[in-house]
């Protein structure tokens, strides 16, 4: 078996000509190249294990997320203001809430947010704005789609640029709007 790799190896690395010593290929000219291209092959150990990492014992989970942030959804689903509001005060300014190890973000909150634009509930996307959720970049084009104009303006009483592209070779959200 062993050999028959070898030598069907050297067929297709060494063709015709032995591109080495720009010559003929033949026995006699090819033979160093062989032995140089395949001497690896002779001191492999074969009986080598790898060994495998050492499992993960007791780390806290990356994208482990609080209840809150599930409860703080389904009460933006529910339209519930004060449910939100809520939720948004255990997860964020109580300090048992967030898994281990992590800091509470108000980015998690962001789908909350997103379903409150699509639902137009503009109480909901003004107390989550507040909370700091969107951070910089505010869902314009969630808005556009939607067609929730008073959150538009929201968005932009709060500073939002509309005419900053979304992304890399995309437009502005004005060029959605035609």
């Amino acid at each position: 078996m062993r050999m028959k790799v070898l030598q069907i190896a050297s067929a297709e690395i060494l063709p015709r000509s032995c591109h080495i010593h720009n010559k003929p290929a033949t026995t006699t000219t090819c033979l160093q190249a062989k032995r140089s291209i395949f001497s690896g092959f002779d001191n492999m150990n074969t009986s080598q294990t790898v060994s495998l990492p050492a499992p993960m014992t007791n780390h806290p989970r990356r994208y482990e997320r609080p209840i809150q942030v599930h409860l703080c959804y389904q009460a933006t689903c529910n339209g519930d203001l004060d449910g939100v509001k809520e939720q948004v005060r255990r997860l964020l300014h109580g300090h048992k809430a967030a898994p281990p190890g992590q800091e509470p973000r108000p980015e998690w909150l962001f789908s909350s947010l997103c379903e409150a634009i699509s639902r137009k509930d503009i109480g909901i996307v003004q107390f989550l704005l507040g909370e700091k959720v969107a951070g910089e970049d505010l869902p314009g084009d969630l808005a556009v789609r939607s067609q929730a104009f008073e959150i538009l303006e929201l968005f932009l009483r709060c500073g939002w640029d509309i005419n900053k592209p979304l992304g890399r070779n995309q437009p502005s959200v004005l060029g959605y709007c035609f």
